[in-house]
């Protein structure tokens, strides 16, 4: 069953609501050991003292540090660790920095669409010598992005 336009901007403006706190934490970064190294210590638990709480080896637990420090691990393995230690993973994937919002990621994802496919457009009009002016050129674009975003077009993410 396909999901309607309007019910994906409403799934939006909820999304927004709970991205809010989240936008608040976004700029921080985890610490450079890895946070169950930090988290671990912070504790005052061994690895020995955590692999047993895991139920693996205490090798097993310098593997999941070392993995997670070069961000190779899972979000399964990370909330495995952190129940160990009496503590819960919270995640989100939240709008890069430069962004407030969602609408914003997708009002610069419009603009640049809209560019790509009206520079298409303007070389075939400038073969035929129907190129429009600067002026209305940016008129255009900004229609044209409105309209992309507004029916959330499948053309709005063809381009980077």
């Amino acid at each position: 069953m396909k999901i309607r336009k309007n019910d994906l901007k409403k799934q939006r403006q909820i999304l927004e609501k709970r991205l809010v706190p989240w936008l608040e934490l976004s700029g921080e970064n985890p610490p450079p050991i890895g946070w169950i190294k930090a988290i671990r210590g912070a504790l005052g638990m061994t690895t020995g003292q955590l692999a047993r709480r895991l139920e693996i080896n205490q090798a097993g637990v310098i593997r999941y540090e070392q993995r997670e420090a070069e961000g190779r691990i899972t979000l399964q393995t990370l909330s495995d660790v952190a129940k160990a230690m009496h503590c819960k993973l919270v995640y989100a994937i939240v709008p890069d920095d430069g962004f407030q919002n969602l609408d914003e990621v997708l009002n610069h994802q419009a603009d640049v669409a809209a560019e790509a496919i009206l520079r298409k457009v303007s070389h075939s009009m400038r073969l035929e010598k129907q190129e429009v002016s600067g002026k209305d050129k940016g008129s255009q674009e900004t229609l044209l992005a409105n309209k992309l975003k507004d029916n959330l077009d499948s053309r709005l993410w063809d381009k980077k």
